[in-house]
């Protein structure tokens, strides 16, 4: 672009007296060029390209500079270096002049500031190497002791141990057809919007309007054996293989060469990072700011270990109490011995009221609930009111769940608001009766709680004791036949439970939770195991008890549900650290990860 600002007359014709030009190459460098010949002005004319090809250029143009005129660019007239002992360079080779060039001023121009091979933006970011730390082996002269290679051949052991107990149940997902291939880019910023992340698509729901389109599969072929379901006689393998190489692993846990060794490789596993973050600290600072457009914020995090009742925060579920209470006080919420309740009256009797309500009132924060299992669950209780927790934070109550299926949609709507946050969320199966995979199911896909945010996740409370106790079950066999009977019948015939059918789509993963801090038994393989069925007693069975069981019927489940073509397979991922678990549970917990 440029303009006539003096030269207006017609003796000067077209001809400009301040432009600016701006050329842009095939790999994105940047030459900028302009000119101004004004009466009492500055009047200049300059050339200049990106930041980062400056010094490429700059070389570039003395080194045509010294070949046009003959003199060497790395060592002009008049200058010797101190291991010539006196002796003159060779006169270089005779060049053509620029006068006596067959080449026009325009092109000899165009050779001067042309600048060949210039790396583009993201080959020079990816040039970018860190100084890498190598640790050689053992030379002849220091012998390692006997504990290093127990040590070695130990660890080895475990995860030989590891690898027969892993199956890959990965499913096989299609991939999305590729988009169209697009040019090189011009820019750095047209870079980043090309490398903008596509946006997450999950519709998991739909499945319970295609369950019909399955075909049902005879029920005659599922079989339960030993408490552990399979289809077509799948060979499982058994509790007692399960416990023996339990207590190998945990005698390889509690070795004293395993310790040894594995402690000196943890202290040179963090010296080698400290020694990384010497050498190369600055190069990862540089390397994090050079990326655009990305900080912490368009990271995509996930929150795990979410319960669903306390997804929301307190300000938030403060709001909706209050919500409800103004707009809302007439509904009937509550049922108390033939009794039905608003939700006023039920204010009312427990003296509140929406003035009163407050974040101190609600009581429910995080502090003093760490290792203490009975605190953690006393702080779902709203003002310490379970009547409150029944209405608002359960989905089966006199309400059918809504309000907390109301305050779960805008939980939704503000994850999806803020684009790059995750959540897994996590409700409860007790096992306590058959229909309880129904329940949840229906509250689910009938309230619509999808979205690409959102996972679920189910945990099941190790609480058999407190059912046998209660009546509600007469052995530890009927509590896995009401976890996982619905779950094997709905994957069978996907059309007599479509609403089971498209949660398990939702579904990814297992967990089983209980107070850590109770003392544990041992499963030991050298005397008789009792079978689920036969274990009638009102004693809780072992933390290892509940994940072989586990484990086994959901590595079962995962084997059925790539036959109605399932994109997701369920994990089982119990959770430690509530609670200052003994040692027999912390090698459970490693035998299972």
């Amino acid at each position: 672009m440029g303009g006539r600002q003096v030269r207006t007359s017609k003796e000067t014709g077209q001809i400009f007296d301040h432009f600016a030009a701006e050329f842009t190459y095939d790999d994105g460098t940047k030459m900028f060029s302009q000119a101004r010949h004004i009466p009492n002005c500055w009047t200049e004319v300059g050339e200049a390209a990106e930041e980062e090809v400056m010094l490429q250029v700059h070389k570039h143009i003395r080194a045509t500079s010294a070949a046009l005129h003959g003199v060497d660019e790395e060592r002009p007239p008049g200058f010797e270096s101190d291991d010539s002992d006196g002796v003159p360079p060779p006169p270089p080779p005779p060049i053509a002049s620029p006068a006596r060039s067959h080449k026009s001023t325009q092109e000899q121009t165009q050779e001067l500031f042309h600048v060949p091979e210039i790396p583009t933006y993201l080959e020079a970011k990816e040039a970018r190497h860190f100084q890498r730390i190598h640790i050689d082996e053992f030379d002849d002269e220091g012998e390692e002791s006997d504990d290093v290679h127990v040590g070695a051949a130990k660890l080895q052991r475990a995860l030989d141990l590891h690898a027969e107990w892993q199956v890959d149940d990965t499913p096989e997902v299609c991939t999305p057809p590729q988009s169209p291939s697009r040019s090189a880019p011009s820019t750095p910023r047209t870079t980043a919007k090309l490398r903008r992340r596509d946006p997450l698509t999950y519709t998991p729901l739909q499945a319970a309007h295609e369950a019909c389109n399955y075909a049902k599969m005879d029920l005659a072929r599922l079989s339960c054996r030993d408490g552990v379901f399979v289809v077509d006689n799948e060979t499982i393998p058994s509790l007692k293989d399960f416990a023996s190489a339990l207590e190998e692993l945990r005698t390889i846990t509690t070795s004293g060469p395993v310790k040894s060794l594995s402690f000196k490789r943890l202290a040179l596993l963090e010296q080698r990072f400290n020694l990384h973050v010497l050498l190369n600290g600055w190069r990862e600072l540089a390397a994090q700011k050079a990326v655009p457009h990305r900080d912490f914020y368009n990271v995509r995090k996930v929150d795990t270990h979410v319960h669903h009742s306390a997804c929301m925060n307190q300000k938030h579920l403060l709001r909706f109490i209050k919500s409800k209470l103004k707009k809302s006080p007439g509904d009937i919420v509550l049922s108390r011995d033939g009794t039905l309740l608003t939700l006023a009256d039920v204010f009312r009797s427990l003296k509140l009221t929406a003035y009163d309500l407050s974040i101190d009132t609600l009581d429910m924060h995080a502090h003093d609930t760490f290792h203490r299992f009975d605190r953690f669950n006393l702080k779902y209780n709203p003002a310490g009111q379970s009547r409150l927790r029944e209405i608002f934070l359960k989905t089966d109550n006199h309400v059918k769940g809504r309000y907390l299926a109301e305050i779960t949609k805008e939980v939704i709507a503000d994850l999806e608001q803020s684009k790059y946050q995750i959540a897994e969320w996590r409700v409860s199966v007790y096992g306590r009766k058959l229909d309880e995979w129904s329940k949840l199911a229906a509250w689910i896909v009938d309230n619509e709680l999808s979205s690409p945010n959102v996972r679920w996740l189910v945990q099941i409370p190790r609480l058999y004791s407190i059912y046998r106790k209660s009546g509600l079950v007469k052995s530890f066999g009927e509590v896995l036949d009401n976890v996982f009977r619905p779950l094997f019948e709905a994957s069978l015939d996907p059309a007599s439970h479509p609403k089971l059918h498209a949660f398990l789509e939702a579904l990814v993963g297992f967990d089983s939770v209980d107070d850590e801090s109770k003392p544990d038994r041992k499963l030991d393989s050298r005397y008789p195991i009792a079978t689920p069925a036969e274990w009638d007693q009102p004693d809780e069975p072992s933390y290892a008890y509940w994940m072989y069981h586990l484990y086994a019927n959901i590595r079962s489940l995962n084997a059925l549900r790539p036959v109605w073509k399932s994109t997701t397979v369920a994990a089982l991922a119990p959770s430690s650290g509530e609670e200052p678990a003994s040692p027999r549970h912390r090698a459970g917990i490693a035998s299972m990860a």
